[in-house]
């Protein structure tokens, strides 16, 4: 490849060798880093596609959670005002027993 310069034509092969080298796991590591990238898209694709299903999930429970609190809503104000009136008829009761006795 190189005519006889002795020291240097040697220095030269090696130096192209190594260039090969360098190139080569150069572009190996660029692949590499290539399909490192594709699997982050891969996961972040899949990260979307459950918030998106998450959100949805969200909005369905927030509806539910608004049905059930309009169907027990009447439901808590009645017993609520059965508790005060059975609070105020025992304390007649207990009233009317010391009066009594």
């Amino acid at each position: 490849m190189y005519p006889l310069l002795g020291r240097h034509a040697w220095s030269l092969q090696i130096q192209e060798s190594t260039m090969a080298v360098g190139l080569g796991s150069r572009q190996a590591a660029d692949e590499e880093a290539r399909a490192e990238v594709e699997v982050l898209n891969s996961r972040l694709e899949k990260t979307r596609i459950l918030n998106t299903k998450l959100a949805a999930s969200l909005s369905r429970l927030e509806g539910s959670g608004k049905s059930v609190q309009e169907a027990i809503g009447p439901l808590y104000g009645n017993t609520q005002r059965l508790q005060v009136l059975g609070a105020s008829m025992f304390s007649k009761l207990h009233i009317s027993r010391i009066c009594v006795c």
